[in-house]
């Protein structure tokens, strides 16, 4: 697989994950971290569609820990909407570097000159990165 065609796949994949969840909470995609509640000696924040539907938790033991507060307030931060918004926004700087990639060529005139390679684009190589756990990602398209 080329690393173009690696970060479509990722990128669909992260799309569909958001739209999924955005669906199944009633087509509201902004969540946000409710108050710390307790329940059997464990603390608890709720995060909230605006529609008022809890959709996940994150909890603690009650021995003063605040974790829970913090990683809620991170999983709303990263709602189905900012999901999408980064998809839209790694799908431009995709056509950015395709477009590169062409406008270098049309430079050199005939198609045959030195033409940067897709591997060694840095901005392929960067969107490629946050994905670098997936197993068909290539190593040598690590950014050094």
């Amino acid at each position: 697989m080329d690393i173009a065609a690696f970060i479509a796949a990722r990128l669909d994949e992260d799309e569909a994950i958001a739209r999924h969840v955005v669906f199944n909470s009633k087509g509201r995609d902004r969540w946000e971290a409710g108050a710390v509640t307790y329940r059997d000696g464990y603390a608890f924040v709720a995060i909230h569609t605006p529609d008022g539907l809890e959709i996940a938790g994150a909890g603690l033991d009650g021995t003063g820990g605040v974790h829970g507060e913090v990683f809620a307030t991170h999983i709303a931060r990263h709602d189905p909407a900012r999901v999408l918004a980064v998809v839209v926004a790694k799908r431009k700087l995709l056509e950015f570097a395709a477009d590169y990639a062409s406008e270098a060529e049309d430079h050199y005139g005939t198609g045959d000159g030195p033409v940067l390679p897709d591997t060694d684009n840095p901005v392929l190589r960067l969107l490629a990165a946050p994905y670098a756990d997936h197993p068909d990602y290539d190593p040598a398209w690590a950014v050094e």
